[in-house]
């Protein structure tokens, strides 16, 4: 008995532990925390906004995975994001304390707001279709935003002709239903969090994506490198977040409505600003307070043919085929996000021979101020740089007198700053240049003598190429180089809009831009022709001198080789003809030395003897020829005679006629 008992306290305890894991499964509690400035003096109200729940304990649900910037990932036990700020002023305001509740589906945590087990639902989204009735009600946004869609850079059109496209979503099963009415010819494909969905596209397991505008925007720049491109979908409905409260609480619903509307627009800019948003999603429909003709105007001219250069980096370059990048590239994005204008950038120096988008207006969007400009067609400066004085660490030999100021310079061409130097240097020969790049090659090279630039491509071109070569002597006291966005005439009113766009774009935003730029990595320029030139042309006269050299030796050698076959060929001539004239002899002719043995003999004289020529060859005739034979003893005699006197005897010569061949076989 006891021990069925314990056996079942045992079970008793497992389905305890089940259930309970169960439970934690389906919902946690998370910490509220909140990344802004909470002791701001405009959250003082003089009487906390009366409710229901003052004093009371708040619950909050949050539903699904994260979706950032509304919903960060970063800590599992924390709830932070967008939301979170807002909720943490409401907790403020409220004078209550909120508990956040996790619920894995949105499904589950909708129907614990709508029972009124929760009183809020913190990231809610009202479902387009209104046939249905509302469940929740939705509070007054806190973040406006829209529908969006991404897809792979350079693939803005379909890749599939004969099946359907795959569009990846994430979220609420509540939008389901508008996106098959709106996307029917594409296969949707939900994810169970929006980072998933994003991945899919850019990974090419999807074509789109689709969701609102912030996280994707938060998610491509920050997760993805940019990988996708983010445009507004054309169906697009507003996809404003708000506090979904439950239907049991309409009290709540005015309470919360009330603090929203008591949140000033520095705090609201403050939470945008710290979760890097644009104005759009704080304002109203106008974030940048244009009047109602700027707004008119923009309707009519959505895109805008951007003019940039390509030699300008960090400002504007680019290589070949590739999109142009630079800083300038940065903060027309930044006035895009601002305006919803459209920047269609193309080549500066081409741009005037672009007949085919003549009614689009041009814009001009990287020149410096001259005094010249009319004001009505420019835009205040977004950039400042101060001019300098580039010269070369070493002189051109160790000898040479320093001629600057009296030498040559190179500079960027602005018509205020040559006025300045013509004025200041006189005897310096200046010659104008519309690439730094190209500048810095022929002061690296002792072409010329000094360089003056504008200090943000000094800058830029030390750090990544001549750091090494040049150095920056001095700065100049003329007015600083000031870049502008200019407009041709008779669009005064788009310069209205870019300038309080620019105005808009917080200063410290600017100069990370700038930061970020003048420190930048040189895309493919560093590995050129005029970089390695002088390398170059050394490699190059070297290899042709010894090609050279090479080339003079070969032809030495011919010649030499010539004439020792030609000397090879006379000497066997002449020995062909020694050869013949002895041995085909039809007088016995032979040789003997001072012992008088035969040292050699023509074939008549082996004829005339009888003799083989390997049994006379060393010998004497009288070892030859035994006997004593008195003519044998005389012809020796003689030889003695003749190697003693010296003179040659002469006895029983006739005339004979043959034949010579030379060394190639000719008679």
């Amino acid at each position: 008995m006891l021990i069925n008992l314990n056996t079942f306290r045992l079970l008793a305890l497992f389905f305890l532990a089940l259930v309970s894991c169960s439970l934690i499964a389906s919902e946690k509690k998370l910490q509220l925390l909140a990344r802004y400035d909470v002791a701001q003096p405009a959250l003082q109200l003089a009487e906390p906004i009366s409710s229901e729940f003052r004093h009371h304990v708040l619950k909050v649900a949050v539903a699904g995975q994260p979706q950032p910037p509304l919903f960060m990932d970063i800590d599992t036990r924390r709830f932070e994001g967008v939301s979170a700020d807002y909720l943490s002023l409401i907790q403020n305001m409220l004078d209550t304390t909120i508990e956040i509740h996790y619920y894995a589906s949105h499904s589950a945590a909708q129907e614990a707001v709508t029972s009124g087990e929760m009183q809020l639902l913190a990231i809610y989204v009202e479902p387009p279709s209104v046939s249905k009735p509302q469940t929740l009600i939705a509070s007054d946004p806190w973040m406006l935003d829209y529908a969006a869609i991404g897809f792979k850079s350079g693939q803005n059109a379909p890749l599939k002709i004969d099946e359907p496209n795959r569009m990846a979503w994430s979220g609420s099963a509540l939008m389901r239903a508008h996106l098959e009415e709106t996307f029917k010819s594409d296969l949707l494909v939900r994810f169970p969090g929006y980072y998933d969905a994003v991945a899919a596209t850019v990974f090419g397991q999807t074509e789109r994506v689709w969701g609102n505008a912030a996280t994707l925007t938060h998610l491509n720049r920050f997760m993805f490198a940019n990988a996708l491109d983010i445009t507004k979908d054309d169906h697009a409905i507003p996809m404003n977040f708000s506090f979904g409260i439950s239907p049991r609480y309409p009290q709540l619903a005015e309470a919360i409505n009330f603090a929203l509307t008591q949140i000033p627009l520095s705090i609201r800019m403050q939470i945008a600003k710290r979760w890097q948003l644009d104005t759009y999603h704080v304002l109203q429909r106008n974030p940048l307070a244009l009047k109602h003709e700027e707004e008119k105007w923009l309707q009519a001219h959505p895109r805008i043919n951007t003019a940039l250069p390509q030699t300008l980096a960090p400002l504007s370059s680019r290589n070949g085929s590739m999109p142009f990048r630079g800083m300038i590239i940065d903060v027309l994005d930044l006035i895009a996000n601002q305006s919803g204008i459209t920047f269609n950038s193309e080549v500066q120096e081409e741009s005037g021979r672009n007949q085919t988008d003549k009614h689009f207006p041009h814009l001009y969007a990287l020149e410096m101020l001259t005094p010249d400009m009319p004001p009505q067609l420019i835009t205040r400066p977004w950039l400042v740089s101060h001019w300098v004085i580039i010269r070369h660490k070493r002189p051109r030999n160790i000898m040479a007198r320093d001629p600057f100021p009296f030498g040559s310079a190179l500079m960027l061409n602005n018509r205020q700053m040559k006025d300045w130097m013509l004025l200041h240097y006189p005897h310096l020969n200046l010659a104008y240049i519309n690439d730094p790049l190209q500048a810095l090659r022929e002061l690296q090279a002792h072409e010329i003598d000094a360089v003056v630039l504008p200090k943000i491509f000094v800058d830029y071109l030390l750090h990544n190429h001549y750091a090494d070569d040049l150095i920056i002597e001095t700065t100049l006291g003329a007015d600083p180089a000031r870049f502008v966005m200019r407009v041709e005439p008779g669009n005064e009113t788009l310069i209205s809009i870019l300038n309080k766009a620019l105005i808009a774009i917080p200063p410290e935003t600017m100069f990370k831009l700038l930061a970020h730029w003048r420190q930048s990595e040189m895309p493919f320029l560093s590995a050129s022709w005029q970089s390695y030139k002088q390398v170059i042309l050394l490699i190059v006269s070297v290899s042709a001198g010894l090609i050279a050299l090479i080339l003079l030796w070969n032809r030495h050698l011919r010649k030499v080789i010539q004439q020792r076959i030609q000397a090879e060929n006379a000497l066997k001539n002449q020995l062909n003809f020694t050869h013949t004239l002895f041995n085909d002899s039809p007088v016995a002719m032979y040789i003997r030395d001072k012992q008088t043995r035969l040292v050699d003999c023509n074939n008549a004289y082996l004829r005339f003897m009888d003799f083989q020529r390997e049994d006379v060859i060393g010998k004497r005739l009288s070892d030859v020829l035994t006997g004593n034979n008195a003519s044998i003893h005389s012809i020796e005699d003689g030889y003695q005679k003749t190697l003693l006197d010296g003179e040659a005897v002469m006895r029983d010569i006739h005339l004979w006629t043959t034949s010579v061949l030379q060394a190639l076989g000719q008679v």
